[in-house]
């Protein structure tokens, strides 16, 4: 918490400062930066009101939400957000204003994701400016404060990752280790199924190849037990989902949306401004740089930190790569049939793959 003491503040200022004036109105508008800002994040700010009032007064009707009448457990007919809760509900519950908990919900989780993207590269590289140049990065990416977690307010919500990414990253046995993984596991993924699929496939690639090596195994053993109790978290806490669809089987021809995916467009689609993974070109130069100076540095001047720091970024950012691939792929217009071979075309439930990139 004490590292979180410089950083906090500054990136705090940092994000007022990029969605300014929302900050001089918090009490009375929202953030309108896209079409979807106009229903997605009424929603679910519909759905987190929903569920401060009903934990604190009926928490058995949560799935019977006041829409849709007469649809029985209406709730799971729309996203949860379970993980933006702790973060919402508080000011909810104490004001009643469902616009002032939703800002403080976005503006505070965007500044303590910059802050835990800061304090986690300056532990690996022992360099602040490296941790600025990571929170810089995340914030001036369009699809974070413009494109998406503005529009649907949970996945602004992303302060765990980077901390679970830390902790996983160190082929390091214990319990208590563990247990603090668990629990950032299950904050992580309560906040989006779109945030729980990509998290719990990558840890669980890495505590595979954990346990190939017998020095590290246990290690993996480990990391594999807290992914499958997170799973098995996650999985009860998104029940609700599952009792819809068997309740109402047509329920995807219900959707004004369609059902049909689109293909994604290669480069476009990874680097257009609508895109997860569509970082700063200034950004990416800084980091194509900074990895190539590692590279080219003698083998014997390599931390092994350093090297584990840049060989978990590049799995994470190929995992996200990877997870958005469709079935067909079109590069600049020529479609590439990859088939089963798109990890996508094994997750039918998830309707927009681009999400998986967060």
């Amino acid at each position: 918490m004490r590292e979180l003491a410089l950083p906090l503040p500054l990136y705090g200022a940092v994000v007022v400062w990029l969605t300014w004036p929302l900050a001089a109105h918090l009490r009375t508008h929202l953030p309108d930066s896209s079409f979807q800002c106009q229903f997605d994040l009424l929603q679910m700010i519909w759905a987190l009101a929903h569920q401060s009032h009903t934990f604190v007064t009926a928490p058995w009707k949560l799935a019977d939400a006041n829409i849709y009448y007469p649809a029985r457990h209406a709730f799971f007919y729309g996203d949860a957000g379970f993980g933006a809760l702790p973060y919402f509900m508080p000011t909810f519950l104490l004001t009643g204003n469902p616009a002032l908990a939703s800002n403080l919900t976005f503006l505070v989780s965007l500044a303590l994701t910059a802050s835990a993207l800061h304090v986690v590269v300056r532990r690996w590289t022992t360099s602040h400016l490296a941790g600025l140049v990571a929170a810089w990065t995340f914030l001036t990416t369009r699809w974070v404060l413009w494109t998406w977690p503005a529009s649907a307010l949970n996945y602004a919500v992303l302060q765990y990752f980077p901390l679970i990414m830390y902790l996983a990253a160190a082929p390091v046995a214990g319990r208590g280790r563990t247990s603090v993984l668990l629990l950032l596991i299950v904050l992580q993924g309560l906040v989006t199924i779109y945030v729980a699929v990509p998290m719990l496939a990558g840890l669980g690639l890495i505590g595979v190849a954990r346990m190939i090596r017998s020095r590290t195994r246990r290690a993996g053993w480990q990391l594999n037990v807290a992914v499958f109790l997170a799973g098995g978290v996650l999985l009860i806490a998104n029940a609700g989902y599952f009792v819809v669809r068997a309740e109402n089987p047509s329920i995807l021809t219900q959707t004004a949306w369609g059902v049909a995916r689109p293909n994604l467009q290669v480069p476009v689609g990874l680097l257009g401004p609508w895109a997860a993974t569509a970082v700063p070109i200034a950004a990416l130069v800084l980091i194509a740089v900074g990895g190539l100076s590692f590279v080219l540095r003698p083998r014997a001047e390599r931390d092994a930190r350093l090297a584990s720091a840049w060989l978990h970024c590049v799995f994470w950012t190929v995992a996200g790569i990877v997870l958005t691939l469709t079935p067909v792929v079109e590069w600049y217009g020529s479609p590439i049939v990859l088939g089963s071979l798109a990890v996508s075309s094994w997750l039918p439930m998830l309707r927009r793959v681009d999400r998986l990139a967060v």
